[in-house]
């Protein structure tokens, strides 16, 4: 059994180590690594999104896209009653992080002054960490979330860098980086991951973790692509659960003292999902419902938790 930490440098020593150990040795390593550092401890977080539709980016995968005719509801940022709710309801449940997600390349002042004004509220009346997703980001723009009670800015670089370019022209992976650098310059706490299922390879998702620790990013939130009617993707074929289950490994083996975040796309598991994801490092969960698909209730979650003695952290 594997009982010391390996520090890959890159791909290749990565790709000959799993030539080189069985499946399940390579489970057993990232579950070793995933107790060593976080014992029984379970981060929680929710999601709400607050903008939806009409994005201007051509990422392959999404529903939101103004460049996909899809069936998803389309609507503006709103009032902040329902918000209020769910983050003090997150709160009483002792999810730790609550974050206001947008569609969008980014949002324009008046937009991020609504944002602004939201978190200020939620700060104030709910006992809860909170984070934002809301595009691409300005040094000004970090800070004034700073002031408003924020300490996490999630933006997934969703693959590879040498695959990147294959699901989005309308941006660059620099431009991912530079935001996710912004974020961190300000104070900011950067949550960053990406996607699997979206055409790319083992290796490109091995890449993708190799440059989260490099940004030392501890909380990776990792999505299993839901094809959706319309979108580029709409046909891929799903990955099989050994390939999800070891990708979700490597990135715990690669990334020993992270948080690694099953987002997006839990319900791929058709059985014992929660165990067999634990088994393969995961030690952080989104709980509720995510962008544009169904997640697990919180309820389940919450009895998964205590009759198996997971403590929240």
């Amino acid at each position: 059994m594997i009982r010391k930490e390996i520090d890959f440098k890159n791909s290749g020593e990565i790709l000959e180590f799993i030539k080189q150990v069985s499946f399940g040795e390579i489970l057993d390593y990232s579950e070793y690594l995933r107790m060593k550092y976080f014992s029984n401890n379970i981060e929680l977080c929710s999601i709400y999104n607050v903008k939806s539709g009409r994005c201007s980016e051509d990422c392959a995968f999404c529903s939101q896209s103004s460049f996909h005719k899809t069936e998803i509801a389309e609507y503006e940022i709103g009032g902040s009653e329902n918000i209020l709710r769910l983050a003090g309801d997150m709160a009483a449940r002792k999810v730790k992080y609550f974050s206001l997600v947008s569609s969008g390349r980014s949002l324009n002042e008046a937009e991020f002054s609504k944002i602004i004004n939201i978190f200020e509220n939620i700060n104030r009346d709910a006992d809860i960490f909170l984070c934002a997703s809301l595009g691409f980001l300005t040094a000004k723009q970090a800070e004034e979330l700073k002031r408003a009670g924020v300490v996490k800015y999630h933006h997934n670089l969703e693959t590879g860098p040498g695959y990147f370019n294959k699901i989005c022209s309308t941006h660059s992976y620099e431009d991912k980086l530079n935001t996710i650098k912004i974020a961190k310059a300000c104070g900011l706490e950067a949550c960053s991951g990406g996607i699997f299922g979206i055409g790319e390879t083992l290796k490109d998702r091995i890449e993708m973790a190799l440059e989260i620790k490099r940004l030392e990013i501890k909380s990776i939130p990792l999505n299993i692509l839901k094809p959706i009617k319309g979108t580029r993707l709409d046909k891929n074929a799903p990955l099989s659960e050994e390939e999800l289950l070891l990708s979700f490994a490597l990135f715990r083996i690669i990334n020993p003292s992270a948080y690694i975040r099953i987002a997006g796309g839990r319900p791929f598991f058709k059985a014992n999902e929660n165990e067999k994801l634990l088994k393969s490092g995961v030690n952080a969960i989104m709980v509720g419902n995510y962008l544009t698909t169904t997640g697990v209730p919180v309820e389940e979650d919450m009895r998964f938790l205590k009759e198996n003695s997971l403590r929240l952290s």
